[in-house]
């Protein structure tokens, strides 16, 4: 703990204060909200407090090693631009990964809009991805499996799911799945990245959080294991907990 945790998806704030695991949110329907409570929530824990914020449903591109190395922003950019798409070059976040058998760079779109307030309140904040936050517990998790297993660790919920997987801590897949999806994309997005690798579904476990409704029917396919059982508020908390890591 210790942090002040904060993620936006566009339509909603959330954030964890320090020592707490509890998640707090806001709904936000005008721009000049967001300063609102940013400004609220820093005169609560002090402009000095370690900062983690990252962006919901922000697309992420993952550049392996063997083509990031020496290579500039500008090059990481435009490869996320040719898979996502053109956006503005300030507003994307690279990340450089390094964590069990996976080097590569994450170069994540955002809103530069969100960044920008969140720097202006809290400069020290550190700006991560949800790609990475999964990511990083997905190998975390795979420490316990057998190594050709492929454990994924999602979250799922209204807006959309964040997920990644992990055999042998390296890292397999990650992918955000559109807000409005159904279980049933959410699950041929997993099954359909282990297709895709010759990876066998049947030994594959699913750590999720989220709402156990969008859950439904993965069974069939997959071992289901919830992250946070009894979690509360559509287990955003655990989420904000991830995020610090």
């Amino acid at each position: 703990m210790g942090k002040l945790a904060l993620l936006w998806d566009g339509a909603w704030l959330r954030w964890a204060m320090p020592h707490e695991s509890q998640a707090r949110q806001r709904e936000i329907s005008r721009a000049d909200m967001v300063p609102e409570v940013l400004t609220a929530i820093r005169n609560q824990v002090g402009a000095g407090s370690d900062v983690v914020c990252a962006e919901w449903g922000a697309p992420t591109t993952m550049v392996p090693s063997e083509l990031s190395e020496g290579q500039g922003r500008d090059v990481l950019v435009g490869a996320h631009a040719k898979q996502h798409g053109a956006t503005t070059h300030d507003g994307v976040l690279v990340e450089a990964f390094n964590r069990g058998g996976t080097r590569c760079h994450m170069v994540t779109g955002g809103e530069n809009a969100w960044s920008d307030h969140v720097l202006s309140m809290f400069p020290q904040a550190h700006m991560t991805s949800m790609a990475s936050v999964m990511a990083h517990e997905a190998i975390r998790l795979s420490q316990a499996q057998p190594k050709e297993a492929w454990v994924f660790r999602v979250h799922m919920c209204d807006q959309g799911m964040h997920g990644a997987a992990a055999a042998g801590q390296v890292l397999q897949w990650e992918q955000f799945v559109q807000a409005g999806c159904t279980s049933e994309d959410a699950l041929y997005a997993m099954v359909n990245a282990c297709h895709r690798s010759g990876a066998d579904v049947k030994d594959a476990l699913v750590v999720w959080s989220g709402d156990a409704h969008q859950t439904e029917g993965w069974r069939r396919f997959l071992t289901l294991r919830e992250a946070q059982p009894q979690a509360a508020d559509g287990g955003w908390e655990v989420v904000l907990n991830l995020m610090r890591g």
